[in-house]
């Protein structure tokens, strides 16, 4: 075989699970994935919370934790800002406090590939090409509780509009990821086809680009099972209160096909551009649990005099100037304490007081009650010290932060177009907890890495082959998303990120 001279190709699928590729593997729809398990590894992978797009795909290629990186979600609050201002896009690299996997490539003098991801824009790498990859340059929303979804910015190829050489529609050769339109996988036609062509296109723009460009390192991102379990898995879930046999086939038959999809694509890449030199890793940032109820802080919040409402128009917002207790829409699992010296705008004391709010929310929130069942909705409110564990640190973690039991989901911004369509004004009288209603939906912010409903989980998969690697293993304990890094650079004989913390999986090692 001819060397292709490709070091590594990272393939990332958005939302894939553990359980579903067993599943689909058993069914015989993934072959060469299942092809890539016998002869590589197969790992479960926990996510850095939050469990969310930018948080974790930040941490696969950094090694490093939250509160290390500081990539916070989909929204970072940084430290000294007021409040009141709306927060920052986490996929602006700008934002991170980590070396990048490709820019460790770069100083080994390789040339690498970005194709949509996420946390890629601007870019710091200077001798390699950036694809697509979402980002946002503005701040998000006007403030604490506002209900303004990112507007994420579609940009160039870079460096530049690459020039095109070959024949045939090459206009469409760098449109990138293309979400599925809410509620269209109904249409199961239209949602296939155009998830074909977005994979289509992904592998157009791989072999024009070697040819003409001679990447050698792939970071890639594919995002088509992460909407689709956005809009599914309440369907296929047989212990939903809304469970049918008609609406669970279909669901299921776009999933099994969507999967299918994914395996050719990956099979047409490695095909392509792998040989017996090239490390193969497919990778996830998180999976999802389906829920029938649905929580918010506020209503909490507020009753425990803690969080204040101004009527904003027909609607309200938290009022920061009379608020202890403050929270955004995302990252949902935080509660920041309004703080005199921190907070421009801040009232609570430090020393005593904060720590007294801090017990305030937490005993707000472990008060709730399901009105059908007498569950209280948080498997656990933690001081933000207390969870060193899951990679809370720094100044830009929440001072409480909270998660929801895995058949509830807890409120955030991709949620407010779910059926919340009245603001702050619906949640209000709402309460603390809706039961059922158009809100249900598959959900992975606000829930601890190792939450699951069998055979949906938290937890992302990882597969990884090429020189160096054992065959056949599946290692029967999980790992962390920060094991990652550190274990491709070893393979790779690169150094390892500068600021990652996770480890070397030795096991997986012949």
């Amino acid at each position: 075989m001819r060397d292709k001279n490709v070091k590594l190709l990272l393939i990332g699928l958005d939302g894939a699970m553990p359980g579903l590729l067993k599943k689909f593997s058993e069914e015989g729809e993934v072959p060469c994935l299942t092809q890539l398990t016998r002869e590589g590894v197969l790992l479960e992978l926990l996510p850095s919370p939050p469990c969310d797009t930018p948080t974790n795909w930040t941490t696969i290629v950094t090694g490093a934790w939250t509160g290390t990186h500081g990539v916070t979600g989909f929204n970072v609050h940084l430290p000294g800002e007021s409040l009141s201002l709306g927060v920052r896009s986490g996929f602006d690299t700008r934002l991170c406090g980590a070396e990048f996997l490709w820019d460790v490539a770069e100083k080994k003098g390789l040339k690498s590939l970005l194709y949509d991801y996420p946390p890629s824009r601007p870019p710091t790498i200077k001798n390699g090409i950036v694809l697509g990859g979402w980002f946002n340059s503005g701040r998000v929303g006007s403030g604490v509780g506002s209900f303004h979804m990112p507007e994420f910015e579609k940009v160039l190829p870079y460096p530049g509009q690459l020039q095109m050489n070959s024949k045939g529609d090459d206009n469409q050769l760098f449109t990138t990821a293309i979400p599925l339109p809410k509620g269209s996988y109904y249409n199961a036609k239209e949602t296939m086809e155009r998830a074909e062509g977005m994979c289509n296109r992904f592998v157009k723009a791989l072999q024009y680009l070697k040819k003409y460009h001679n990447w050698e390192v792939l970071f890639s991102h594919l995002h088509l099972l992460d909407y689709l379990s956005h809009q599914i898995l309440n369907d296929i879930w047989e212990q939903h209160p809304d469970y049918t046999p008609k609406r669970g086939e279909k669901g299921w038959s776009v999933m099994r096909d969507a999967y299918h999809l994914l395996d050719r694509t990956i099979s047409r890449v490695i095909d392509e551009f792998a040989d017996e030199k090239t490390v193969v890793c497919v990778i996830s940032d998180h999976g999802a649990v389906p829920s029938s109820r649905l929580v918010w802080p506020g209503s909490a919040l507020e009753k425990a005099g803690l969080t204040k409402f101004l009527k904003d128009g027909d609607n309200y917002r938290i009022d920061p100037l009379a608020s202890e207790a403050a929270f955004y829409f995302s990252p949902p699992e935080y509660i920041w304490v309004n703080l005199k010296g921190r907070e421009p705008d801040g009232i609570v004391e430090p020393g005593g007081e904060y720590e007294e709010v801090r017990s305030q929310i937490i005993s707000a929130l472990l008060d709730i009650r399901d009105p059908e069942n007498s569950k209280c909705p948080f498997s656990l409110v933690i001081r933000k010290e207390q969870a060193g564990f899951l990679g809370q640190w720094g100044d830009r973690c929440g001072d409480v932060i909270c998660f929801t039991e895995p058949e509830y989901a807890l409120l955030d911004f991709g949620m407010a177009d779910h059926g919340i369509i009245g603001g702050m004004k619906e949640l209000l009288e709402m309460g603390d907890l809706q039961i059922g209603g158009d809100t249900r939906q598959g959900s992975h912010h606000g829930h601890l890495p190792t939450h699951k409903i069998s055979p949906f989980s938290i937890s992302g998969v990882g597969i990884i082959s090429g020189p160096g690697v054992r065959s056949g293993y599946f290692r029967p304990k999980p790992v962390q998303m920060v094991d990652i890094a550190p274990t491709l650079s070893h393979l790779l004989d690169w150094p390892k990120p500068t600021q990652a913390e996770g480890g070397l999986l030795w096991d997986i090692l012949k």
